[in-house]
């Protein structure tokens, strides 16, 4: 055995494609580890975690906590669930009335009393502090009870228990328990405060602050929090703030960090604002909360100082299961509706359960339904337990469940028809309030890219603990074996999936075959992305997202396996449909999770996402839809086409030879760093601002974009010759009014003396990485990066205040990995350094018929011509040396002799305009798309009117 390991590690080390230690070094320097982290620190190997889903980024399955389906409640404890169950069913279908809290906007004091006495809101506080002392199991189960006939009751019970006072219960101290728990069960409700209006998924960013009181015996905090549920009635609530805390790196100095506090609204200062108006849930209260000196004791410091942050995510990662089982509940509800009407409603002569596109949609809900069940018993069984690693597996459960609960009320609407659409189905409420699911106690967005982000640390931290072992192998032998084995194999093609086939039932074998060899593909995937993309990862949302759907198809896989193995091996009644459901999941998870993997791995793909992003910042910069009405356009298409980002060595040759092949061009018109394209038809635009936008001309990246402003006439006094390409003769820098020079949307971009000098700039940084990085601070006229010297980059701003709030806003951030430092440049304005060596080559249509080296030059005209025009230019040559012109962005040598430029440009003779046409039709034909593409009589007409 020994002798086969020798030989797969000498393999791995000498093959070329399977250098571990290269691999590994390169991949365990770029992992996501913590920037500062002291190198001469040896931590020791990452703690073992037994989550599936953290193992499923390692490739490896950790079936600890899937199998078997938990079965956590005791006779006693499945008792006392049965007793609550029915009084808990009754009160809702004989005192609650959720279309009338929907109305009034409320729920009625008669019904909070009734749920006060169920004692509905302290379920999980023990017994002792006057709750019912339910574990998560129960809680599960009454929750669903609760979801499946109201959302915002639902809302009012959770936002009091689920995470209003659950900080009290996980991080308490004995005297904050036993002073407040009991309040929370005997009638005071209470409310997690956390956002605010600066900060909605960045936690970090909250701005109430609390500063302790010369008296060290209070804390006074001042602040607010927006969108509070039980907002406006809560009496205890936990609050996050802002406090001064010793910094450990520089002493004597302070840092600021989150701190979680007990407030009471009797401390004084704490008022509330009116409820707010909701899509749905409209029965909860929803209300802003303002806190103005609030003296709070020192006593009421929940988890201790500066670890408000880790308070927040642990209260939320604990209440997350909660939310699934409630969508299961919903979709329960949803499902029986949908049902009741199939199966009496007839027609073309038969019942509607009967035809298939109905049956896929029941089948489809069901198994969704099932799924989100399984998840959130299997999350409430780990936990019951004892386990601490569900936090993943928790926001999967809430991502999952609140999506599918969305769809199945969709479909169940739709099998209603008009019916559905109505208020007296009840499923328009149902799909309102449903909505909100996917956005609070972290947004659905925000939750996947966690998802995939922990997922790649851990498996990060693991390949870098693979990398240590490098250096002292006789003593890891162990551990570099197994990675050597498992690589090498997989090499060669005679790799073998982890298997789990032998812990479900033999029915389902083949399905987890199936599971298992996603595991295996998954890990390699993850793999694969940590050697590309290192650090940068954490950049490629693109990329995280369809990580993140497929392990949350995989895990919903294994869950589902679980449960369906467990019913088959007790021969429950309901074992076969399960079984079904399982199956039917997994096969169709499985094309979902190896399409997200090829998309992941896939060039073709990502391309496609550049160019989804080009349409984004279309739409964005166009502030909307960026085309026009198809039928009513009252603006033609422009077929001027910005080129940025361009290289001291870019030569119009060089333009002409980047766009050849998207039909005939008309003019180039060449400054510094920049240069405009103008081409025959805006088809051609189109094509060469679809195609060419990021590629690479010369070595460096350019942009490519539509050209801004009206494509013909009204911004002549921009530029010269009237083209729009700069200012009039003279102006070497834009002395215009700040305010319009930040609004101007004609032209290039504006060069401006607001100008900073960014330092430390990672390589990986691009002009245009930098220009959208800086564009949260205000409006970037311009940029670039690594031009003068590497490491180093150029922005210039729109408006001094522009700059100034990106120097106290983004100075000392962290781009791509490094921290940048921003400098204001006064030595000189970024128009002026650079107006003098600016250069025009633009080349009007009269001047490329004379010059002989143009290939689209018209042999047709005569030596005489072509004489006088050589002299032109010459003289607009000379011209440009003198100091007198030197100082304009932007001359035109084609300006030397402006009357004969005019009569060329500006002739209204239609056979001499048709003679140029043809002429530079024909010269042009051999880098043309398409002939079908010239310009009729009337665009011709149009552009020189």
């Amino acid at each position: 055995m020994y002798r086969t390991g020798a030989y797969l590690l000498q393999t791995a080390q000498k093959t070329k494609n399977l250098s571990l230690q290269r691999f590994f070094s390169v991949t365990a320097t770029q992992c996501l580890t913590p920037k500062n982290q002291e190198k001469t620190i040896n931590k020791g190997p990452p703690e073992d975690d037994l989550s599936f889903t953290m193992n499923l980024f390692r490739g490896h399955v950790e079936t600890k906590q899937v199998f078997p389906f938990p079965q956590t409640l005791n006779e006693d404890q499945a008792d006392n669930l049965r007793m609550l169950v029915d009084p808990v069913n009754k009160f809702f279908q004989e005192v609650n009335d959720p279309a009338k809290n929907d109305t009034n906007e409320k729920v009625d004091e008669k019904t909070l009393s009734a749920l006060w006495e169920l004692g509905a809101f302290g379920l999980q506080v023990p017994q002792d502090f006057g709750g019912l002392g339910l574990n998560n199991t129960q809680y599960t189960r009454l929750v669903q009870i609760v979801g499946a006939n109201d959302l915002a009751l639902a809302i009012v019970l959770g936002a009091h228990q689920s995470i209003g006072f659950k900080g009290v219960l996980l991080f308490g101290d004995e005297n904050q328990r036993q002073k407040y728990l009991p309040r929370v069960t005997a009638g005071e409700f209470a409310a997690f405060c956390l956002t605010e209006p600066s900060s909605g998924s960045d936690a970090g960013s909250i701005r109430s602050r609390a500063v302790l009181s010369p008296d060290g015996k209070h804390y006074i905090l001042n602040g607010s929090k927006i969108w509070i549920s039980n907002g406006g009635i809560a009496e205890i609530m936990t609050v996050f703030a802002q406090t001064p805390v010793d910094d450990p790196k520089n002493p004597g100095k302070t840092i600021d960090k989150v701190t979680a506090f007990i407030v009471e609204r009797s401390f004084g200062g704490v008022t509330s604002g009116p409820p707010e108006k909701k899509m749905g849930i409209k029965a909860s209260n929803t209300a802003e909360i303002y806190y103005d000196n609030v003296k709070v004791p020192i006593e009421n410091v929940l988890g201790g100082v500066g670890n408000g942050f880790k308070v927040a995510m642990n209260i939320l990662n604990n209440g997350r299961f909660g939310m699934a089982a409630g969508m299961a509940g919903t979709m329960r509800a949803c499902i029986q509706k949908a049902v009741e009407f199939a199966t009496t409603r007839t027609q073309f002569g038969a019942k509607i359960d009967t035809f298939q596109g109905i049956q896929e949609k029941l089948a489809r809900m069901t198994t969704l339904q099932y799924v989100t069940e399984s998840m959130a018993y299997m999350i409430s069984g780990n936990m019951d337990s004892g386990s601490k690693h569900y936090h993943l597996e928790a926001a999967i459960s809430k991502v999952f469940g609140s999506e599918a609960a969305w769809y199945v009320c969709d479909e169940a609407i739709q099998i209603l028809g008009g019916m559905g659409f109505m208020k007296e189905a009840g499923l328009e409420r149902v799909l309102r309030d449903l909505r909100i699911f996917r956005i609070f106690e972290g947004t659905n967005d925000i939750l996947r890219l966690f998802v995939a982000l922990t997922g790649i640390q851990y498996a990060g931290a693991h390949l870098k603990e693979l990398q240590m072992a490098f250096k002292n192998p006789t003593a890891n032998l162990g551990l570099i074996f197994e990675e050597a084995s498992k690589r090498v194999v997989r090499k060669v093609g005679l790799s073998s999936p982890p298997s789990f086939s032998h812990l479900v039932h033999r029915d389902l074998a083949s399905s987890a075959n199936d599971v298992a060899k996603l595991v295996d593909e998954y890990g390699q995937a993850i793999e694969n992305v940590l050697i590309k993309y290192g650090k940068s990862i954490v950049n490629e949302q693109y990329i995280l997202n369809r990580l993140a759907n497929a392990a949350i198809d995989i895990y919903a896989s294994v869950v589902v396996l679980s449960r369906a193995t467990q019913s088959l091996n007790d021969q429950k009644k309901t074992a076969q449909v399960e079984k079904y459901m399982a199956e039917s999941w997994v096969l169709e998870a499985k094309q979902r999770v190896d399409m997200n993997l090829r998309t992941v791995a896939s060039g073709r793909s990502l391309d496609n996402f550049t160019k989804m992003s080009s349409i984004a910042k279309s739409v964005c910069d166009a502030g909307g839809v960026p085309h026009n009405n198809p039928r009513f356009s009252q603006q033609k298409m422009g077929t001027r086409v910005f080129v940025g980002g361009l290289t001291y060595r870019v030569r119009e040759r060089d333009i002409e030879k980047f766009f050849r092949k998207y039909g005939r061009i008309k003019e180039v018109a060449m400054k510094n760093g920049f240069a405009f394209v103008e081409f025959d038809d805006y088809r051609d635009a189109d094509d060469a601002v679809y195609e060419l936008n990021g590629k690479e001309l010369l070595g460096e990246r350019v942009s490519v974009e539509r050209a801004r402003g009206t494509p013909r006439g009204s911004d002549q006094w921009r530029g010269s010759g009237g083209r729009g390409y700069g200012p009039p003769r003279g102006r070497s820098r834009d002395n215009r009014d700040p305010d319009l020079r930040a609004h101007d949307r004609y032209g290039p971009p504006t060069r401006t003396e607001y100008r900073l000098i960014v330092e430390n700039l990672s390589s990986r940084v691009s002009w245009q990485d930098l220009k959208d990085y800086m564009r949260q601070a205000g409006e970037v006229t311009y940029a670039d990066a690594h031009k003068q010297r590497r490491n180093e980059g150029v922005v210039e701003f729109a408006s001094y205040s522009d700059m100034k709030n990106a120097i106290e806003k983004l100075d000392d951030s962290e781009l791509n990995g490094r921290r940048i430092r921003l400098i204001e440049d006064r030595r000189r304005g970024g128009r002026r350094s650079r107006s003098s060596s600016s250069r025009s080559r633009s080349r009007s249509r009269s001047r490329r018929r004379s010059r002989s080296r143009s290939r689209s030059r018209s042999r047709s005209r005569s030596r005489s011509r072509s004489h006088r025009s050589s002299r032109s230019k010459s003289r607009a040559h000379s011209k440009s040396k003198s100091p007198a012109h030197s100082k304009s962005r932007s001359k035109s040598r084609s300006r030397s002799n402006p009357k004969r430029s005019k009569s060329r440009s500006m002739s209204k003779d239609k056979d001499m305009s048709k003679d140029r046409s043809h002429s530079r039709s024909v010269s042009k034909d051999r880098h043309s798309k398409s002939n079908s593409r010239s310009p009729t009589k009337d665009n011709f007409l149009d552009k020189n009117a």
